[in-house]
């Protein structure tokens, strides 16, 4: 058995313990930094039967044809909305403002696309 703790022992104690602390601060920065802004920029869209349109502000916006869209998933009351393997639209599902208008979404957007 081995009483004492070596050098090697001490290293990988403090490096198990600051490797996830440095993961989360090197995310926060790169979200946070002053490029990735658009990343985080409130928006919101406007839906209908064969389009979504994207509005950042009154003159930035765009539209995308719900044939774009290869599939959807659903994670805790969250739609996820997939363009491709990677990128995908995030919509609430307490984001609508009315039962009425997510059950129109549910029926009238989502089955036009496949689900995961």
């Amino acid at each position: 058995m081995k009483d004492q703790k070596t050098t090697a022992d001490i290293f990988f104690i403090i490096f198990f313990l600051a490797y996830p602390l440095f993961i989360v601060i090197m995310f926060w920065r790169h979200a946070h930094q002053k490029e990735n802004k658009l990343f985080l920029a409130e928006r919101y869209y406007e839906i209908s039967e064969d389009k979504m349109k994207g509005i950042l502000d009154e003159d930035t916006f765009s539209t995308i044809k719900l044939d774009h869209f290869i599939r959807y998933d659903i994670v805790n009351n969250i739609y996820l909305l997939y363009l491709s393997k990677n990128q995908f639209i995030y919509l609430p599902s307490d984001s609508f403002k009315s039962k009425t208008d997510l059950e129109w979404f549910e029926n009238e957007v989502l089955s036009q696309i496949e689900k995961k």
